[in-house]
């Protein structure tokens, strides 16, 4: 119970994160040229069970889609 109190009474407020200002190494602005740049995260293909939504283009699992009154494939959120 003493090492509790102990650790409550050195334990920062919950203020102090946010007065901590974040910099933004690394974070290019959106007209800055990415050209050169490589991809750092591993990308695996896309699975016999997955659909790429033609409106937002990204990859959802089959469940995920829904059939438009007008007959497109769309993902929940973008139907």
């Amino acid at each position: 119970m003493d090492e509790l109190q102990a650790r409550d009474r050195t334990a920062r407020p919950p203020t102090a994160d946010l007065d901590e200002v974040d910099t933004a190494d690394g974070v290019e602005p959106p007209d800055a040229d990415m050209s050169g740049e490589e991809l750092t995260v591993p990308v695996s293909p896309m699975r016999s069970d997955e659909l790429q939504c033609p409106r937002c283009f990204l990859v959802h699992h089959r469940s995920q889609f829904v059939l438009r009154a007008d007959g497109l494939n769309v993902c929940r959120e973008c139907s």
